[in-house]
């Protein structure tokens, strides 16, 4: 199944009113739902991950007008405009958020997606919000991946990412604030995914309605409350990412007869001195590589190993 230095919730937090539902009909000629996710993008640029790899990213413009604020403002929750928080998902049902204790933290806009606020925006901005440095738009964490910015866990915490998926690939992503003991008592899906999900208190960027704050599974891209005017897939399953550490204890291996490279599990390594330890025979060793001074046969022999190609953690000694 698909399943970050941080800075506080309150440091990125900006006073605004929150998010509202049913939409007047004069509203429907001017809010198609999802047009600007099929608009293609031609002011370009490159950031980087936290380990140095390029991504290339969208500049949008601002979509989201004066006639249209007050909609993408107060659609899921209610709290004015006209709206009531009530709206109809992808399934036909009428359903609502605005009792769901979720909390609009950043304004209608379209200048950037909930990928690029989740890996790039939250880390890099400011109190307040400093939209006009960093807004972007990701498309792809590919090179978040293969560069070991972030590895794949089972288990989140604070501070992992949460990415959620539909058939087709990754709809959106979040920053996770808070995770509970246990998964709550009315999970919005059966799903194991969703139950797991109900344990969180997440931040993530609801399409061009803003930043929202929200338990896990109360989200407009999960089947339940999804709408068109969010995203047109549902998504089926997630995936939690934590910023890798490189810990250089996994493999060593002989860098001549001075040194040896110390790796890590993502494949980065660090090049360190030999720690020597007197053998027999007047022979030396490294207590981490096991490279020895020349002379008689000693341990790598014994042991039948070479020491250019072996995981030696199970030798290591602390």
């Amino acid at each position: 199944m698909l399943n970050t230095i941080a800075i506080t919730l309150a440091a990125i937090m900006i006073p605004t009113s929150p998010v509202n539902a049913m939409m007047p009909e004069s509203t429907l000629s001017i809010c198609e739902p999802t047009a600007y996710i099929q608009q293609e993008r031609t002011a370009t640029g490159i950031i980087h991950t936290p380990n140095g790899s390029e991504v290339n990213v969208l500049y949008p413009s601002d979509e989201v007008t004066d006639s249209t604020l007050d909609f993408y403002t107060h659609y899921f929750d209610g709290s004015g405009g006209g709206y009531s928080g009530d709206y109809t998902n992808i399934n036909g049902e009428t359903v609502t958020l605005k009792d769901k204790n979720i909390r609009r933290i950043g304004d209608p806009t379209t200048r950037y997606n909930g990928i690029a606020f989740a890996f790039y925006m939250y880390w890099e901005i400011d109190y307040p919000l400093d939209y006009e440095r960093v807004a972007c738009e990701i498309r792809d964490i590919s090179p978040y991946l293969n560069d070991h910015s972030y590895e794949i866990v089972d288990e989140p915490k604070a501070n992992d990412i949460v990415c959620y998926y539909s058939d087709e690939g990754i709809l959106t992503a979040g920053v996770i604030l808070e995770v509970a003991e246990s998964e709550a008592g009315n999970p919005s899906g059966k799903e194991p995914f969703v139950k797991q999900l109900s344990k969180l208190k997440v931040l993530t960027k609801w399409d061009r309605f803003g930043v929202y704050e929200h338990r896990g599974d109360y989200s407009p891209y999960l089947s339940n409350f999804a709408t068109e005017y969010v995203t047109t897939s549902v998504s089926v399953g997630v995936q939690y990412l934590r910023r890798h550490t490189h810990s250089y204890t996994q493999k060593y291996v002989a860098d001549g007869d001075k040194y040896h490279k110390a790796y890590c599990k993502c494949g980065d390594y660090s090049v360190n001195p030999h720690i020597w330890i007197r053998g027999s025979n007047r022979q030396k060793y490294c207590e981490y590589c096991f490279y020895r001074t020349s002379g008689f046969p000693f341990l790598t022999d014994t042991l039948n190993l070479d020491y250019n190609d072996v995981d030696y953690k199970s030798l290591h000694k602390n």
